[in-house]
């Protein structure tokens, strides 16, 4: 998160936060993929650390289970969080309505097809409804 505001601040002149929790404004391309990139390796280390759980020498008890999915459940609910505000910013670089998303719950078309088109077109170089343009 660190680097990425760093990154935001001097090429976007926008803090990670604005950009991560904020549903208005547009997200460029390399902001889409840098999110979603970010996204898939802390889910794939959640789950390789899910799937090592039981090789650690601790003793299992209810309350440090608890803890444990409790934490879990937070961490992936703030990544799909991000990770739906980003989609519906780069849907308004597009000059496309948020309510766009919905597409991903079409199984397998809807979201190759979402995925494909909102990762490699290019968004609006001028100012739309949503708002200003983000590139530098």
């Amino acid at each position: 998160m660190f680097l990425f505001d760093l990154w935001s601040s001097k090429a976007l002149d926008l803090s990670a936060a604005k950009i991560l929790f904020s549903w208005r404004g547009r997200v460029t391309r390399s902001v889409y993929w840098f999110v979603a990139v970010a996204n898939a390796g802390v889910i794939l280390s959640i789950l390789y650390g899910l799937s090592e759980t039981g090789s650690y020498p601790m003793k299992e008890t209810w309350f440090s289970l608890g803890i444990l999915y409790l934490t879990l459940l937070l961490a992936l609910g703030l990544l799909t969080w991000m990770n739906l505000v980003i989609t519906i910013k780069r849907w308004h670089d597009l000059n496309i309505s948020g309510w766009m998303t919905l597409c991903f719950l079409i199984p397998i078309i809807g979201s190759i097809g979402c995925i494909i088109y909102l990762g490699f077109v290019k968004g609006e170089k001028n100012k739309n409804r949503f708002g200003e343009v983000l590139i530098q």
